[in-house]
Protein backbone atom coordinates (compact mmCIF):
# COMPACT_ATOMS: atom_id res chain seq x y z
CA UNK A 1 0.00 0.00 0.00
CA UNK A 2 1.30 3.24 -1.01
CA UNK A 3 1.78 6.31 2.05
CA UNK A 4 -1.37 8.42 0.43
CA UNK A 5 -3.83 5.63 0.31
CA UNK A 6 -2.35 4.07 3.87
CA UNK A 7 -2.67 8.31 5.27
CA UNK A 8 -6.59 8.01 3.84
CA UNK A 9 -7.21 4.58 5.25
CA UNK A 10 -5.95 5.94 8.81
CA UNK A 11 -7.66 8.75 8.36
CA UNK A 12 -10.82 7.76 7.79
CA UNK A 13 -11.20 4.52 9.51
CA UNK A 14 -9.78 4.89 13.17
CA UNK A 15 -9.98 1.16 13.75
CA UNK A 16 -7.39 0.65 10.61
CA UNK A 17 -5.25 1.93 13.05
CA UNK A 18 -4.88 -1.45 15.30
CA UNK A 19 -5.26 -3.38 12.48
CA UNK A 20 -2.98 -6.32 11.14
CA UNK A 21 -2.84 -5.37 8.10
CA UNK A 22 0.63 -6.12 7.05
CA UNK A 23 3.27 -3.59 5.71
CA UNK A 24 6.15 -4.45 4.22
CA UNK A 25 8.92 -1.88 4.05
CA UNK A 26 11.15 -0.67 1.54
CA UNK A 27 14.28 -2.44 2.94
CA UNK A 28 12.03 -5.84 2.96
CA UNK A 29 11.04 -5.90 6.93
CA UNK A 30 7.34 -6.72 7.43
CA UNK A 31 5.24 -5.17 10.18
CA UNK A 32 1.82 -4.68 10.56
CA UNK A 33 0.15 -0.84 11.08
CA UNK A 34 -0.55 -1.58 14.10
CA UNK A 35 2.51 -1.81 15.21
CA UNK A 36 4.50 0.77 12.88
CA UNK A 37 1.68 3.31 12.27
CA UNK A 38 1.98 6.24 14.72
CA UNK A 39 -0.41 8.56 14.93
CA UNK A 40 1.51 12.17 16.77
CA UNK A 41 -1.87 12.05 19.41
CA UNK A 42 -0.03 8.59 20.47
CA UNK A 43 3.78 9.56 20.66
CA UNK A 44 5.32 7.67 23.68
CA UNK A 45 8.53 7.92 25.12
CA UNK A 46 8.97 4.07 23.28
CA UNK A 47 9.24 6.11 19.66
CA UNK A 48 12.04 8.69 20.86
CA UNK A 49 14.89 7.52 18.40
CA UNK A 50 12.82 5.53 16.51
CA UNK A 51 11.96 5.10 12.73
CA UNK A 52 7.96 4.65 12.35
CA UNK A 53 5.31 5.96 9.71
CA UNK A 54 4.57 9.28 12.02
CA UNK A 55 1.06 10.37 10.82
CA UNK A 56 -1.27 13.88 11.91
CA UNK A 57 -2.38 17.40 11.05
CA UNK A 58 -0.39 19.83 9.89
CA UNK A 59 -2.30 23.30 11.60
CA UNK A 60 0.87 25.74 10.43
CA UNK A 61 3.63 26.38 8.80
CA UNK A 62 6.43 29.07 8.98
CA UNK A 63 9.81 29.13 7.58
CA UNK A 64 12.58 28.27 9.66
CA UNK A 65 14.26 31.45 9.93
CA UNK A 66 17.71 29.51 11.34
CA UNK A 67 20.46 29.39 9.84
CA UNK A 68 19.77 26.18 7.81
CA UNK A 69 16.71 27.40 6.18
CA UNK A 70 13.61 24.73 5.76
CA UNK A 71 10.39 24.96 7.18
CA UNK A 72 8.48 24.06 10.47
CA UNK A 73 5.11 22.52 10.40
CA UNK A 74 3.42 22.84 13.28
CA UNK A 75 1.35 20.02 14.39
CA UNK A 76 -1.02 20.23 17.81
CA UNK A 77 0.05 21.54 20.73
CA UNK A 78 2.12 19.23 22.63
CA UNK A 79 2.86 17.11 19.77
CA UNK A 80 6.04 16.45 17.60
CA UNK A 81 6.58 19.08 14.67
CA UNK A 82 8.17 18.60 11.71
CA UNK A 83 11.09 20.65 10.44
CA UNK A 84 11.47 20.27 6.42
CA UNK A 85 14.68 20.95 4.37
CA UNK A 86 14.81 24.12 2.07
CA UNK A 87 14.84 21.67 -1.27
CA UNK A 88 12.02 19.99 0.17
CA UNK A 89 9.90 23.67 0.63
CA UNK A 90 10.64 24.27 -2.99
CA UNK A 91 8.92 20.67 -3.31
CA UNK A 92 6.05 21.84 -1.57
CA UNK A 93 5.30 25.54 -2.68
CA UNK A 94 3.19 27.81 -0.95
CA UNK A 95 3.36 26.77 3.04
CA UNK A 96 -0.27 28.96 3.43
CA UNK A 97 -1.75 26.01 1.37
CA UNK A 98 -0.64 23.58 4.33
CA UNK A 99 -2.41 24.41 7.16
CA UNK A 100 -5.43 21.46 7.85
CA UNK A 101 -4.09 19.32 5.75
CA UNK A 102 -3.23 15.40 6.88
CA UNK A 103 0.66 14.61 6.31
CA UNK A 104 2.27 10.89 6.87
CA UNK A 105 6.30 10.59 7.03
CA UNK A 106 8.54 7.93 7.48
CA UNK A 107 11.19 9.00 9.61
CA UNK A 108 13.12 9.22 12.69
CA UNK A 109 11.45 10.46 15.63
CA UNK A 110 14.16 13.00 17.09
CA UNK A 111 15.00 15.04 20.57
CA UNK A 112 16.92 17.87 20.69
CA UNK A 113 20.57 17.16 21.63
CA UNK A 114 21.19 19.71 24.18
CA UNK A 115 17.88 18.95 26.14
CA UNK A 116 16.69 14.89 25.98
CA UNK A 117 13.95 15.75 27.52
CA UNK A 118 12.90 18.57 24.93
CA UNK A 119 9.84 18.42 22.87
CA UNK A 120 10.50 15.83 19.78
CA UNK A 121 10.61 16.33 16.28
CA UNK A 122 10.79 15.13 12.53
CA UNK A 123 13.02 15.97 10.39
CA UNK A 124 12.36 15.64 6.32
CA UNK A 125 14.52 16.05 3.64
CA UNK A 126 13.70 13.29 1.01
CA UNK A 127 9.99 13.76 -0.75
CA UNK A 128 9.84 10.05 -0.90
CA UNK A 129 9.32 9.69 2.75
CA UNK A 130 6.56 12.38 2.87
CA UNK A 131 2.78 12.49 1.92
CA UNK A 132 0.65 15.22 2.23
CA UNK A 133 -3.04 15.39 1.50
CA UNK A 134 -4.32 19.29 1.60
CA UNK A 135 -7.65 20.15 3.17
CA UNK A 136 -11.03 20.50 1.16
Amino acid sequence: MQMKSLLRALDRDPEFARSEYRLRLENGTETTVRDYCVELADVAQKHRKRRHLYWGSIMFARPDTGERGGAWLFTAKGEPNLLVTQELVEHIGDLDELAGALFMVWGWLNVPKNRPDGHPYLIVSDPHRLTISLAD
